[in-house]
C-alpha cells in the first residue's frame, strides 16, 4: 500500500503490453529522481538525454549521435550538445579515453567513488 498524504490521489497504472520494438525502461528509482533534481527547469534537455542513456541495457556499448537522439527523443543538435556538456559537467558522462569515448553513470561518478 502506498504511503498516504493529505489530498493525494491513488492511481492505478495500466500499461500497454511490450513487444520487441516497444518495451519498457527499467531504471533505478533513486537515480531517476536524482537526475530529475539535477536537470530540472532550463536543464530539462539534459534530463531527456540522461533518460535516453539510462534506458540502454547495462554493460552495452552504444554509438551516441545527435541524429539518433533527435530521432528517438526529439532533441535538436544544439539542445543535444548542451545536454552532453551538462552530463559531463555533473559527472554522469565521464571521459574514458581519447576525446570521444565516455562512460555513462546513472548517478554522478564522484558519488559512485564515495560509495566504493
Amino acid at each position: 500500500m502506498p504511503k498516504k498524504f493529505p489530498n493525494q490521489k491513488l492511481i492505478t497504472i495500466h500499461k500497454e503490453k511490450c513487444s520487441q520494438t516497444d518495451y519498457y525502461v527499467r531504471s533505478n528509482r533513486d537515480a531517476s529522481f536524482r537526475a530529475c533534481r539535477d536537470f530540472s527547469g532550463r536543464l530539462a534537455n539534459a534530463f531527456i538525454l540522461w533518460y535516453y542513456l539510462s534506458s540502454i541495457k547495462d554493460g552495452s556499448e552504444w554509438a551516441l549521435s545527435p541524429e539518433a537522439v533527435e530521432e528517438a527523443v526529439g532533441l535538436k543538435v544544439d539542445a543535444y550538445n548542451t545536454a552532453v556538456a551538462k552530463l559531463i559537467e555533473k559527472k554522469y558522462l565521464v571521459l574514458k579515453s581519447g576525446n570521444t569515448v565516455y562512460d555513462f553513470y546513472e548517478v554522478p561518478q564522484e558519488e559512485q567513488e564515495k560509495k566504493g
